[in-house]
């Protein structure tokens, strides 16, 4: 009878130990199945996405025109002064100024380039001035507040920037020498020496004008 009963319980175990389990093969497929289900997931959703951005429409930014600005040129010269453009213009008066279209400044320039570059009237636009090469003339030219002022400088400056100028700046200080001292204004005597030499005009003897 126990040899009955150890047999019996061996084929349990025997039979127990023999059942299949799931096998590693069955196990590959079904990750490669998984695997597939998301790739097909993932590629619905990329056609998806893409067909969204086509239908999206493609809004064009609106280009705005560059509005023409106005370029402000001022008379250096003690009279009426005229410049040339797309017709005649004037400016009357010492430092007063007229704005004029970029393109119109333009045609001014290439017509009246000698009066410009002299310093008869200037071009108060740091931009226009660089675009246009003017730059270099610049540099010998000074601005209407420092032309303006002049004469609360120190004697020396005055003397050493009459010296630097161009020559239709040259004419202007001058000029507005001649101007103060005719109305009783003073001036430096060294300056009047001075600027008389270089200028070839006798500066000291100016009369005041009477009154």
């Amino acid at each position: 009878m126990a040899r009955t009963a150890k047999t019996t319980d061996t084929k349990k175990v025997e039979e127990k130990t023999a059942k299949p389990n799931t096998s590693s093969e069955d196990k590959v497929a079904e990750e490669n199945r998984e695997l597939k289900n998301r790739l097909a997931e993932l590629e619905a959703l990329v056609k998806k996405m893409s067909e969204n951005v086509q239908q999206t429409p493609v809004v064009e930014p609106v280009k705005k025109e560059k509005k023409e600005k106005s370029v402000p040129f001022i008379n250096m010269t003690a009279g009426t002064l005229v410049l040339k453009g797309s017709q005649m213009w004037t400016i009357e008066g010492q430092f007063k100024s007229r704005k004029f279209s970029e393109r119109e400044a333009i045609v001014i320039l290439s017509n009246m380039n000698n009066c410009i570059r002299s310093g008869k009237v200037y071009i108060a636009d740091a931009d226009f001035i660089q675009e246009n090469d003017l730059y270099d003339a610049y540099q010998y030219i000074l601005s209407d507040k420092e032309l303006k002022t002049i004469f609360d400088r120190e004697p020396t400056y005055i003397i050493e920037a009459y010296k630097m100028v161009a020559d239709g700046q040259k004419q202007i200080i001058i000029d507005m020498v001649i101007d103060r001292v005719s109305k009783g204004l003073s001036v430096d005597a060294n300056v009047l020496l001075q600027l008389g030499k270089l200028s070839g005009k006798d500066l000291l003897n100016i009369e005041p004008l009477e009154d």
